[in-house]
């Protein structure tokens, strides 16, 4: 599941990373090894907002919100916390802000981890 920005490259000039690349790369191996070294991933702007994907709009992603009750939004930041992400997203509007928290809530099932890994 590529969340804005995950995986990323860096082409070297400015500070923005790019979509697509492996280098950075979030599989399931890379963040377990990471985790093993005690190395944080941090995803930024994982919904979407800066690298201009449609995180949100995804049928699967709004297929599994629709399951647990919860929004796309949920479920993204749900998806990266429950792999031990952080991530850090924005919001000027409370009601954003108020869902984002709330994703300590729920859990997603493991089906719904592979599912989400597995887009790309």
């Amino acid at each position: 599941f590529s969340v804005a920005g995950h995986p990323a490259s860096h082409d070297g000039v400015g500070n923005a990373c790019l979509e697509g690349s492996r280098l950075y790369g979030s599989t399931d191996e890379t963040l377990e090894l990471a985790h093993r070294a005690g190395i944080v991933f941090q995803a930024y702007s994982p919904l979407g907002g800066v690298s201009n994907v449609d995180v949100l709009g995804r049928r699967e992603v709004r297929r599994i919100a629709e399951k647990y009750g919860r929004t796309p939004a949920q479920v993204a930041m749900r998806w990266l916390v429950q792999q031990r992400v952080g991530a850090v997203s924005a919001t000027a509007n409370p009601q954003h802000a108020a869902e984002l928290l709330d994703v300590a809530r729920f859990r997603l099932a493991d089906a719904d981890m592979a599912a989400l890994s597995g887009l790309t």
